[in-house]
């Protein structure tokens, strides 16, 4: 949202009746949908979801008030509110009724199956930053949200459902 959230969006259901971005074709794209869907079904306004080529497309909707929001990855959203313009032009919104649901974005690398001593060394790697701290100061300094464990295989696992999240 714009920095001061002046549309004073605060849940998933504020949303009804907005125009809100999204960067094409990504899993944002289909919550959206999916959340229209239900905002039709419960007698609901619904949303002009606004499926725009790139974040920075989608950035620009918000700034420029063509959009209330953009939905995007948790880690691009806090990034981009923390250093666009040195914090002033946007913050993240969370639902307080899911305050973590959004925030635990899956984090993956893509390495070829078959390939298993490359995919055990760097699971190993991101195990021993995870564990020594180094992991935590990283992804801190960016105000992400921290993994516990390095995992293999784990894709699709973490994806949110719009009536389990902000």
């Amino acid at each position: 949202m714009k920095k001061g959230n002046p549309e004073g969006i605060t849940t998933w259901t504020a949303l009804a009746g907005k125009t809100v971005a999204c960067e094409s074709g990504t899993t944002q794209q289909a919550l959206l949908q999916k959340l229209n869907a239900q905002f039709k079904s419960g007698g609901k306004s619904t949303m002009t979801i606004l499926a725009l080529p790139n974040q920075p497309a989608a950035f620009l909707a918000v700034t420029s008030g063509r959009a209330v929001g953009d939905l995007t990855d948790h880690s691009t959203a806090e990034y981009n509110a923390m250093t666009t313009n040195n914090g002033n032009t946007f913050e993240v919104v969370n639902d307080p009724s899911r305050p973590r649901a959004m925030s635990l974005s899956s984090w993956a690398s893509a390495i070829v199956a078959k390939n298993t001593q490359l995919i055990n060394t760097v699971q190993k790697a991101l195990q021993d930053l995870i564990d020594e701290g180094a992991y935590q100061k990283i992804v801190g300094k960016y105000g992400l949200t921290a993994v516990d464990s390095a995992q293999i295989n784990q894709g699709g696992k973490a994806t949110p459902s719009p009536s389990a999240t902000p």
